[in-house]
This record gives structure tokens, C-alpha cells and sequence, in this order.
């Protein structure tokens, strides 16, 4: 796994023409250039690749920049680029047949917001890492959507165009999923399992 990502490091926005096809220009030009980092984050961290990442947001924004005229401004344009970026990524997904590499482990260390983590946390948090990575894609999608951007179901669900009950049985069986997947690697060192 990358570190975290940056969204500073998020590629840079297409250039809007001088003549704004539609009332969303100004909005979309804005979400690009200062609030496209979360998507940058979330793709990051499902396809463990920050390449791959760049690509899929470029790839987003400009399908979002050529569509503008197909938005209905009465909606969240942050939701509409999101459901476009987790079309996206589900076609690379799909391509790439990503699900077999993700099982291999992580190199790099996750980078701490808070500073520097001592050697038992830093353990913790590649554990959980190399945890969610053995999630199917759509399962670390919704886990990371709702504890990494802190989403509600309600808002998950409109991203992802589903139900808010469907998001919730998806977080429950993710949840699910994850625990097994740490109490099995506790129990293979002889400890407590984690919580989750």
C-alpha cells in the first residue's frame, strides 16, 4: 500500500473554455481545483495504487467537465463526481481483476496525520491496512466512505446510487468481513482479537 494520499497531489483539473457550457461550470471548476481530494483519497486507498488513482480522478473529472451539461444543478455536484468516479472505478476494477493482488502485502508504511505513531500502533495500523485490502472492492468502499470521510448511509447511498438499507447491509457485512479477517490474524499470533 502508497502512503495516504495528498489530495494536494491530485491532479490537476481540466481547463474550462472561456465560454461556460452550463450554470455548472463555476461549481464544477471549483469542486476540481479545492474539494476533489476526498475522491482522490477513496480511490487511492481501494486501488492501492496512486497511478492508478490519478488516472481514474483525471478520467472522472474530465467524463464529469464533458457531461456538464447533463447535471441537474438541483443535486450535489460532489455526489454526481462521485458516482461518475465509482463508475470509473468499478471498470478499472473489473479490468484489471484487482481482487487476486490485493491479498499481497503492504511495503510501505501508512503515513500518520498526527505525527509519528509508536511501533504498536504503527503494527495496528498496517494489520488493518493489509485487512482491507482482503475486502471485496465494494465492501472498502462503503467501510471507507463511512469512518474515512464520515458519510451517513443516507449520503453513501446517494453516492453509490443504492438504498440507505443496502449501504447498511453492505457496512454490516464489511464489518463482518474485517473482524474475521483481524481475529484470525490475532489468533494466529496467539492474542486478543480487535474491534470493529
Amino acid at each position: 500500500m502508497t502512503d495516504t494520499p495528498d489530495p494536494a497531489a491530485a491532479p490537476a483539473a481540466p481547463a474550462a473554455p472561456a465560454a461556460s457550457p452550463s450554470p455548472g461550470a463555476a461549481s464544477f471548476e471549483r469542486f476540481a481545483r479545492s474539494e476533489a481530494g476526498p475522491l482522490y483519497t477513496l480511490l487511492v486507498r481501494v486501488t492501492g495504487d496512486v497511478e492508478a488513482a490519478r488516472d481514474l480522478l483525471q478520467d472522472t473529472l474530465l467524463d464529469a467537465w464533458r457531461n456538464l451539461a447533463a447535471y441537474d444543478p438541483s443535486r450535489p455536484l460532489r455526489n454526481w463526481i462521485f458516482r461518475l468516479g465509482q463508475n470509473r472505478l468499478r471498470n478499472f476494477l473489473r479490468r484489471k481483476r484487482l481482487e487476486g493482488r490485493w491479498m499481497r502485502a503492504l511495503d510501505e508504511e501508512p503515513a500518520s496525520e498526527a505525527g509519528s505513531r509508536d511501533a504498536e500502533a504503527r503494527e495496528r495500523g498496517e494489520v488493518l491496512e493489509r485487512a482491507l485490502l482482503r475486502l471485496r472492492a465494494e465492501q472498502r468502499v462503503v467501510l471507507l466512505l463511512r469512518y474515512q470521510e464520515d458519510l451517513s448511509c443516507a449520503e453513501i447511498a446517494d453516492l453509490l446510487d443504492t438504498t440507505p438499507n443496502a449501504v447498511s447491509i453492505q457496512l454490516h457485512h464489511a464489518r463482518k468481513r474485517l473482524r474475521e479477517i483481524l481475529e484470525k490474524h490475532e489468533k494466529s499470533l496467539g492474542g486478543a482479537s480487535h474491534e470493529v
